[in-house]
């Protein structure tokens, strides 16, 4: 009986430490994206628009675009910077970009920079609240696929947004604010562009009912 219940003992202890390292291990995973995720902030109609900056092969790997609300006390500085400069850019507080993906991040604090917050950009505002509001679209960057796609996103019957799908380097995160020539739906979820940056020349050739209106994004640097 002794040595039964000793083998019992062993083999309870074995499946108890394979389970601890089944979690431990699931635990590295889901916290190996936790750090600062920079972000772009722009402005389309009455829309704030949060884009992370991917960069591919880390734990940065996935783009991530989603409309915002900034709170109450920052709102009106955060859109005359918007309006005003070329690239606006948020550092928000260090979170698991997991909860960002998978929808249980329903907001962060974050400072917002005129320009690139990496690249020389200044700090306009030290702390706000965004509210992770309506997720847009959500890819792995680091996928190997053809540059040239772009995702179309309506926003609502007119605002459409045209977001590249960024593919093997070198490749760019590239996104651009369009308008629909009608109130129907588009025939199509995408369009693309045979591998180069999608501007208004590119567009008059594709076979859409759509209007260039701007450039809302473009990151070429971390892709080479």
């Amino acid at each position: 009986m002794p040595l039964l219940f000793s083998r019992i003992l062993l083999s309870a202890l074995f499946i108890n430490l394979l389970i601890s390292m089944s979690v431990l291990s699931a635990n590295h995973e889901h916290h190996s994206r936790f750090g600062t995720h920079g972000m772009a902030l722009m402005k389309v109609d009455q829309w704030i628009i949060a884009s992370h900056m991917p960069l591919q092969n880390s734990m940065h790997d996935h783009q991530i675009i989603f409309t915002t609300k900034v709170d109450q006390k920052s709102e009106k500085t955060t859109l005359n910077l918007l309006e005003n400069n070329q690239l606006v850019s948020i550092v928000p507080e260090k979170f698991d970009l997991v909860a960002l993906i998978d929808g249980t991040l329903k907001s962060f604090n974050a400072s917002v920079v005129a320009g690139h917050f990496e690249r020389g950009g200044k700090t306009q505002i030290a702390e706000s609240l965004f509210v992770v509001d309506n997720p847009l679209m959500i890819a792995d960057a680091s996928k190997q696929q053809e540059n040239g796609t772009y995702q179309l996103i309506e926003l609502d019957e007119q605002n459409v947004l045209a977001i590249h799908k960024i593919a093997a380097n070198p490749s760019f995160d590239h996104i651009v604010w369009l308008k629909k020539k009608t109130l129907d739906a588009l025939s199509s979820t995408t369009i693309t562009t045979s591998g180069v940056q999608l501007n208004k020349a590119v567009l008059e050739t594709i076979d859409m009912p759509l209007t260039w209106q701007k450039q809302l994004y473009l990151e070429t640097k971390d892709f080479q």
